[in-house]
């Protein structure tokens, strides 16, 4: 994401994001599934969500 939407949008965990990718692609090993799995049923409904927004916001700027 760009600096301009990660500095408009500072209430999305961007840096927590980058890192769990990270973990996944290059330590899928290690990866405890329990997070993983709990990431995916909670955390990614509520990022969808603010995602939605964000998308409903630049549309409304123009």
């Amino acid at each position: 994401m760009s600096p301009e939407i990660t500095n408009r949008y500072p209430q999305v965990p961007w840096r927590g994001i980058v890192g769990m990718r990270h973990r996944v692609v290059h330590d899928y090993f290690a990866v405890d599934l329990d997070i993983l799995w709990s990431a995916a049923s909670v955390d990614v409904p509520r990022l969808a969500g603010e995602v939605r927004r964000i998308l409903e916001d630049i549309a409304s700027r123009g």
